[in-house]
């Protein structure tokens, strides 16, 4: 996914991402619920690096490789410029998808940010690492058993209630969290750009007639301003 592309999300309104999802494809699982943004005022789009954890279990957590070959090491691996880490944590929401020490890889890599419906342990040092941070919560537990640990990466995941693939879109700010599929990536936001522009306009409208905002803001209003513009480009 281009650079500039990513940087057109990032001037974008996230609730008008998810209404272009609805609109273009009826696709309206597409928020994620019950992940918030701990770090207010600042505005992600990054490419979706994926991470599941689950219950704990002895034989499977025996199993499972550990170290720098473990998963969450090598998903954070993957996490470079323009990319987030975005976990599974099946919604656990006390149980931690990392801390200061083992998140400091991402700011290492120049990552974007982390995603999860869990928790972050540690959170006021995980701040000052200067990433975008969205979650359940804060946490002081460990992710290890009795809560969950890491099993696979770079595989389809869910995140708050919805089904994420490597490489999807991911733009969040204190409104909340989205996810774009990658093929509807430019398709969307040529949406939303046009829906916000001709907001915009419906917004001074109403203020400079002063009129109820339901006045102007309507479907008819929005079909008038896209035919005056097509109009003004012949």
């Amino acid at each position: 996914m281009p650079d500039g592309l990513l940087e057109r999300y990032r001037r974008a309104s996230v609730p008008t991402v998810w209404s272009a999802l609805d609109e273009l494809h009826g696709y309206h699982q597409s928020f994620m619920q019950g992940v918030s943004s701990q770090t207010p005022g600042e505005t992600l789009a990054a490419r979706a690096r994926t991470l599941r954890f689950i219950p704990p279990r002895p034989d499977i957590f025996d199993e499972t490789p550990a170290g720098e070959d473990a998963p969450e090491a090598r998903a954070m691996a993957r996490c470079g410029p323009g990319d987030a880490l975005v976990c599974d944590v099946a919604g656990s929401r006390y149980s931690s998808s990392g801390g200061e020490m083992k998140l400091l890889q991402l700011k290492m890599n120049g990552a974007e940010g982390i995603v999860t419906d869990g928790a972050i342990r540690d959170l006021v040092g995980v701040r000052k690492l200067g990433f975008k941070i969205f979650a359940a919560g804060g946490t002081v537990a460990a992710g290890k058993a009795p809560f969950m640990f890491s099993y696979e990466e770079n595989v389809v995941i869910q995140c708050g209630g919805i089904a994420v693939r490597p490489g999807d879109l991911i733009v969040g700010n204190d409104d909340g969290v989205v996810c774009v599929p990658s093929q509807w990536a430019e398709e969307v936001i040529d949406w939303v750009e046009e829906h916000d522009y001709f907001e915009d306009i419906i917004r001074e409208m109403v203020l400079k007639d002063n009129v109820r905002p339901t006045t102007y803001y309507n479907a008819a209003t929005f079909e008038k301003l896209k035919a005056e513009r097509e109009e003004g480009r012949k």
